[in-house]
């Protein structure tokens, strides 16, 4: 029931997520280039926070029981989280999830596109809206480990949705979905 904002942000669009019906929970950080873009880049599974969590804002870390820092600044752009697990091509992350209790499943890196970089991430390339669907953005069938995904997904309650058939994996930068 809370959203969580940088507070420069905040101010500047107040109108649009003040009509919004949520509790806004402005952050006092300042976004920039890498690492002030990365504030909220975190993921949780259960009450565990993971991420670059020593930039995360006191208003979200304090809220779990635990915070494990990654030294990867984009944790959850890295990662497609759903429930207990976690799907990521990223070696620590995967290790950090299973060493707290959670579920790993680690991919093959590449094979998503981010436009102006070598690769993208799965993460970024995939949105979980709650309601036990995972939408990828393209075809998850383009990515070599796909079977492995849908199968994690399924051992999960999971379904995955068809996404764009025959279009690559593209890393958007995530999507978060707000239920209100």
């Amino acid at each position: 029931g809370r959203l969580f904002l940088a507070c420069g942000y905040y101010r500047e669009n107040r109108e649009f997520f003040d009509r919004l019906g949520c509790r806004i929970v402005p952050c006092g950080v300042t976004y920039g280039d890498y690492p002030r873009d990365i504030y909220f880049n975190v993921f949780a599974l259960g009450g565990v926070l993971f991420g670059r969590t020593d930039l995360t804002p006191p208003e979200i870390a304090g809220i779990y029981d635990k915070c494990i820092l990654l030294r990867q600044g984009y944790a959850k752009c890295s990662s497609l989280v759903m429930d207990n697990a976690v799907v990521t091509a990223d070696r620590g992350i995967a290790r950090a999830v299973c060493d707290n209790g959670g579920e790993a499943l680690l991919i093959s890196p590449g094979s998503v596109l981010l436009r102006g970089y070598g690769t993208g991430f799965i993460g970024g390339a995939t949105a979980v809206p709650g309601d036990g669907t995972v939408i990828p953005v393209g075809d998850l069938d383009t990515h070599p480990d796909a079977a492995a995904v849908r199968d994690l997904a399924a051992r999960h309650g999971f379904t995955v949705d068809d996404g764009t058939p025959g279009e690559p994996l593209y890393d958007c930068g995530g999507i978060l979905t707000l239920d209100f």
